[in-house]
């Protein structure tokens, strides 16, 4: 079974499917632990009804869209029915 996320690139939706229990390679996704777990807390805090909007920046290359796409992936798999939406600018 895969899940939908939506990419928006410069104001063009496109809909990619990720399989949730693969991830990127093992090597490939690693030292991201601070971060993850920076997200995992904003995802509890709105599943617990205290959304909010969460803005990643960076230099080109330092990996922001990895670490989205993998946190979206380990929060599907975690919680089956969350819908993820991915956007970049």
């Amino acid at each position: 079974m895969l899940s939908a996320v939506r990419q928006s690139g410069r104001g063009q939706p496109a809909t990619t499917c990720l399989p949730p229990s693969t991830s990127a390679q093992p090597d490939s996704f690693v030292g991201r632990e601070e971060e993850m777990a920076q997200l995992e807390a904003h995802l509890t805090a709105a599943l617990n009804g205290r959304g909010r909007i969460v803005l990643i920046s960076g230099e080109a290359g330092y990996g922001k869209t990895m670490l989205m796409t993998e946190f979206a992936r380990h929060a599907m798999d975690r919680y089956p029915n969350l819908i993820a939406a991915l956007w970049q600018l």
